[in-house]
């Protein structure tokens, strides 16, 4: 996944990079989740725009978790999906 996609303060779907494909596919939803870690998903998923229009802080005071991989899609009628769930992992990089 490349981006949560943000309108009118309200996530309504992600863009994904499928296969080889350079250009992002947007698939559109209800509802997205994020399991990517506050820091994470506001850093890389939503954009900066977005992060600075509505405050929301860089940092948390609780240190960051860990993650893992999965991903839940469900009730997919054409091409709208109606909740995306998503979990990813971010390695952790030496500071």
């Amino acid at each position: 996944m490349t981006e949560i996609v943000v309108e009118h303060g309200q996530a309504i779907g992600v863009r994904v990079k499928i296969g080889n494909n350079t250009t992002p596919t947007f698939i559109p939803a209800r509802r997205v989740v994020s399991s990517a870690g506050y820091v994470n998903t506001f850093s890389h998923l939503v954009s900066q725009q977005i992060v600075q229009q509505f405050k929301i802080p860089k940092q948390l005071s609780v240190p960051q978790s860990a993650g893992f991989v999965m991903a839940n899609i469900g009730k997919c009628f054409g091409v709208f999906v109606d909740f995306i769930f998503i979990l990813l992992t971010f390695s952790p990089q030496p500071s």
